[in-house]
């Protein structure tokens, strides 16, 4: 059990959602909801996943959101796997749409392999509590840290957000925090509106917005795809996500 402070409530005021209408769409009592969003209450495991299909997110995301620890049954995979993600991100991001859905298709298709939740006890350990570490939370939901993490943002903006590893784990820091361009690029590879995502981290939109890649929501679905495989799984996706780029260069050629 975890005491959660206000960050749900700013997404609702995002979203224009009245307390009622999540209450009645999570089928708990308002009086309950009330009390998590206001940040007076502690808040049980139980109460946080009802949330998740009423705000339309994923149950882990609730969690990264309010900072609670992440049940082993909803964490990535462990930490070794996440060196393949970026490498798999990049070759798919490279492709034409048809090889880029066959991609999504084999993730899709892989079966969950034996879970070894490692990573789950310790994933948010070093990203501090509060809204300024929401986003450092949500890209390590998706076994996106530290380099990870930059060079999925690079690949989603087109190479417009170029920011070191050491960079990412900083943006919680209690007298940092994340740069409107960093949320933007971040929000692309979180699979979330920049707007809420801003407003969950509150810091201001970006003065222009951040190029994307053409099929970064696309991409941002293979990613969370992605956290549920094992590195045998993903060298297996990476493999194929070569030979289909190179397949493709191959009959450009003839």
């Amino acid at each position: 059990m975890v005491e959660t402070g206000p960050l749900l409530a700013r997404l609702l005021e995002c979203r224009g959602l009245g307390v009622g209408v999540v209450a009645e769409r999570a089928d708990v009592r308002e009086g309950r909801l009330v009390g998590l969003l206001g940040g007076d209450a502690v808040c049980d495991e139980e109460l946080l996943r009802r949330l998740a299909p009423a705000l339309g997110l994923h149950a882990s995301d609730v969690f990264a959101i309010v900072g609670a620890e992440l049940p082993a049954d909803l964490a990535p995979r462990a930490a070794i796997a996440q060196a393949r993600v970026a490498p798999l991100l990049h070759s798919t991001a490279r492709m034409k749409a048809e090889s880029r859905g066959r991609v999504m298709e084999a993730a899709r298709a892989m079966p969950l392999d034996r879970f070894e939740p490692a990573l789950a006890r310790r994933l948010f350990a070093v990203s501090r509590p509060g809204p300024r570490a929401v986003v450092v939370r949500l890209l390590e939901n998706r076994n996106l840290r530290y380099a990870a993490a930059a060079k999925a943002l690079y690949v989603l903006t087109l190479g417009h957000v170029y920011v070191s590893g050491a960079t990412i784990p900083a943006m919680g820091a209690e007298n940092g925090g994340p740069k409107p361009e960093i949320v933007a690029a971040s929000a692309a590879a979180i699979g979330l509106p920049v707007r809420e995502l801003a407003a969950l981290a509150g810091v201001a939109l970006p003065e222009t917005p951040i190029p994307l890649h053409p099929a970064a929501s696309e991409l941002a679905q293979l990613v969370w795809e992605a956290r549920r495989l094992s590195p045998d799984q993903l060298d297996e996706l990476g493999g194929l996500a070569d030979s289909l780029y190179r397949a493709e260069g191959a009959g450009s050629c003839e």
